[in-house]
């Protein structure tokens, strides 16, 4: 019987010949795709300065060119690295910034979002697009698995759950009117039609349907408006009647001036970023934007106002206020630290108004994602899907903050630094001054355009910080 060390050696021996023969075939193909791209035999004995007449310079470096070589066919199994051979392939690097808004280059989801398919679309002429407040209570009631599928993975015994859309998220329900004022044998009809369990009540029913409708919704009206005030809003953590002020001051601004107003629940967004791990609040504004490029196509900008922040006064024209040469210009700030308070990279002093697409304004420590207003262009979409990309949101960095995921890219994207504009903060997102202790140039003052509650989350106080200023603002459009 062998002793244990014979036996191991036996078995080491077998391996290390295993390897041979593996490694032996590697440099034997690698030999192979040396001659099929350069027509050198290996196994040759060339005299390559007297066969090619080659300078010596480049006879001095042909050994580190092939050994350079040889260790990226075993790195990656390609004998020519990746970017000379994916210039020649159908998958190119980019040849010019178009292809930055092309998912197949970021990795992102398609530009349309969620609502991937035109036969989802729902046509709408009311330029308000909007969740349906009341049914704010309702919708707590449910829970995710009511709205999604669920995806389970791993070890039996302590699985990972994740929700994702269903292959007929949009279609698996009716697009007709509300199931409402409907007898029992219409309304089971209904339900076994639209493949509702009957486990839900008639208000379930409608919350569920309007929870998918609001996605579906496409501008097709006449007026066209230029500006699209944009929020998104987590129905779970905010009091409905706070929601409810929220909303009608969007409406009510947007009617004054013209404008659309396209809202989105962040739990609709749910299955973009669980898995990830990313802020649902923070994240979800950036969807909710492309959501709205696609529901108004036409529109020229969009102009993103947090949850917690409330328009003071309807009668400042934000096409006026800032969105012309003779407004914008001026108030542009130049030189300005991207990562506050020195940051080392600073936007351009020279950027022109023709290509601003994207205006942002900072907090202490940096660019601020609460109120912010991007063009309908190629560079405001290229920056939206860079943001979404994959890499961009599984960085564990940015997931907390969708504001570092955006000052990355601008720090590290000279073209679109070069699109971007810093303007002082309490243009568009005057910070509530409730301590006395802000710096006085983000702080909230009177007939500001803009307030901001930032924290009241956190606190749990968002309508108690919001009444005051809520009534004021009715009381001035008395006046009015």
């Amino acid at each position: 019987m062998e002793s244990n060390p014979d036996l191991l050696y036996r078995k080491k021996r077998k391996s290390f010949n295993g390897l041979d023969s593996l490694y032996s075939k590697t440099i034997q193909k690698f030999k192979l795709n040396v001659q099929k791209y350069f027509g050198i035999d290996l196994d040759s004995n060339y005299n390559y300065n007297s066969k090619f007449n080659l300078p010596v310079i480049i006879t001095d470096y042909l050994p580190i060119v092939i050994l350079l070589l040889i260790l990226n066919y075993l790195i990656n199994g390609n004998i020519i690295p990746k970017p000379f051979t994916t210039s020649i392939g159908n998958h190119s690097p980019p040849e010019n910034f178009f292809k930055f808004t092309q998912s197949k280059f970021l990795g992102s989801y398609n530009l349309h979002g969620l609502t991937s398919k035109s036969t989802s679309f729902i046509p709408v002429t009311d330029k308000y697009i909007f969740p349906r407040v009341q049914d704010i209570n309702t919708l707590k009631e449910l829970s995710y698995e009511d709205f999604f599928d669920v995806e389970t993975y791993g070890n039996p015994k302590n699985p990972k759950s994740f929700y994702k859309y269903s292959l007929d998220f949009y279609e698996d329900i009716d697009e007709d009117e509300e199931i409402i004022n409907i007898d029992k044998d219409q309304n089971e009809k209904a339900v076994k039609n639209s493949e509702i369990k009957p486990k839900y009540s008639l208000s379930q029913q409608n919350a569920m349907k309007s929870f998918k409708q609001t996605g579906r919704k496409i501008y097709k009206g006449n007026e066209n408006p230029e500006i699209i005030l944009v929020t998104s809003i987590n129905f779970e953590n905010l009091n409905p009647s706070y929601i409810v002020k929220i909303i009608q001051n969007r409406v009510d601004y947007a009617h004054t001036n013209n404008y659309g107003v396209y809202s989105r629940w962040n739990q609709e967004f749910l299955p973009m970023f669980q898995k990830t791990r990313n802020s649902l609040d923070s994240w979800s504004r950036i969807i909710a934007i492309r959501e709205a490029m696609i529901a108004f196509p036409k529109a020229k900008w969009f102009w993103y106002i947090d949850e917690t922040s409330f328009i003071m006064n309807n009668q400042i024209n934000i096409n006026n206020y800032i969105l012309k040469k003779e407004s914008l210009e001026p108030i542009i700030l130049k030189d300005q630290s991207i990562l506050q308070p020195d940051g080392f990279i600073k936007t351009y002093s020279d950027v022109k108004f023709e290509d601003i697409s994207i205006i942002l304004t900072q907090n202490e420590n940096g660019i601020s994602v609460d109120n912010f207003i991007i063009k309908n262009n190629l560079y405001g979409k290229a920056i939206l899907n860079l943001v979404l990309d994959p890499l961009m949101k599984t960085y564990p960095k940015f997931k907390k903050d969708v504001s570092t995921t955006l000052s990355h890219i601008l720090q590290w994207h000279p073209i679109l630094l070069s699109k971007t504009v810093i303007i002082p903060p309490r243009t568009i997102n005057a910070r509530v001054n409730n301590n006395a202790d802000i710096d006085i140039k983000y702080a909230y003052q009177n007939d500001d355009f803009v307030i901001s509650f930032a924290n009241c989350k956190l606190l749990a106080n968002c309508e108690k910080q919001l009444t005051p200023y809520w009534e004021k603002t009715q009381l001035k459009n008395k006046d009015d």
